[in-house]
This record gives C-alpha cells, structure tokens and sequence, in this order.
C-alpha cells in the first residue's frame, strides 16, 4: 500500500521560518521532501558529524551563525522540510544548538577579556575617544583574533556609553 503525504500540512511548514541556510537567504524557494522521499543521510558518529557540519556552516554562512542564539525552537529559521528531512531534525537541532553554545561560550571569554582590559586600563578606558583595534598591544593582537577584538571593541564601547564614570571615582590605584 502507497504512503500518502498531506501535502497541505507540508506547505504550510514552509511558512514557519524563512530558512535561511537552505534557501540561501531566499535566492532559492524553500523545498518539501514528497515522495518518493530522497534518502536520509545515515549518521553514525556526531563527534565528528556534528563539527564538520557546523564547521561548513560557519564557513558558508559566517555572520549568520554568529547570530545563532539558544534556544533553538524553530528549525525554519535556518532549514526547510526537505534538508530537515534529509539532514534528520534531531541532528540539525544538535547543529544548532553547538553553534549557539560556542557563541555563548565565546561571548563569555570576549566579556571577560573587556572586564579585565577595563580594570588594567582604566584612565585609558575613561579617556577614549575612539574605538579602533590601536586600543589593544601587540600581545593581544597576537593573543585573541580580529573577530574576537572587534566584539570586545564593541562591548567596550558599550560599557563606556553605560557606565561613564571617572577613574578618580574608583578610588583605586591605576597601571
């Protein structure tokens, strides 16, 4: 007997995120697995599944990735119904849910480091005017990358506009 396929519940689901990845921000329609249902892509290790498959996101689609947050609670966002199909949801949602780890994990170092920056430079960090990778030494050039340096330049630039206080209001001693 033939699997039948509601077609009308499956195209709706086209409608719940604009699947980003999959679609390549639009360029291509979003797409339904319909019979006959292509092959599902067999898993057997995430250790090393899991990575590479993040990895190639991260390099396809770098800022995007970036943006991925916890929680993940519509895979629509990123993929459609044929690569949620293909791909296995479960496995997607794992995808997900390390690059959104790793960017909260990378946030959390990035807030360090500016926490730390602040304390050490503080007459610097009340006097700047300006926002530039000049702000770090050479040592944290070699140190943290340019992506990383650049989002501490922007949470310092926050921290700045948030908290303007004077280093003689600290009552401490500066390096």
């Amino acid at each position: 007997m033939p699997v039948t396929v509601d077609l009308s519940y499956l195209a709706k689901t086209i409608n719940n995120g604009p699947a980003i990845f999959s679609t390549r921000f639009g360029k291509d329609p979003p797409r339904i697995a319909v019979e006959p249902f292509p092959p599902v892509i067999l898993r057997f290790n995430p250790y090393v599944d899991v990575p590479m498959f993040v990895s190639n996101l991260r390099r396809v689609y770098p800022l995007q990735c970036k943006a991925v947050k916890a929680p993940i609670d519509n895979l629509y966002q990123y993929f459609d119904h044929y690569d949620l199909y293909v791909q296995n949801a479960d496995f997607i949602q794992v995808v997900l849910q390390q690059i959104a780890l790793e960017n909260k994990l990378k946030t959390i170092e990035v807030l360090k480091f500016v926490g730390k920056w602040k304390f050490e430079n503080l007459e610097r960090f009340n006097n700047l005017s300006s926002f530039t990778l000049d702000l770090f030494t050479e040592q944290d050039k070699r140190s943290f990358d340019k992506d990383f340096l650049d989002e501490a330049l922007v949470e310092l630039k926050l921290l700045r506009e948030t908290c303007p206080v004077p280093a003689s209001e600290y009552n401490c001693q500066t390096t």
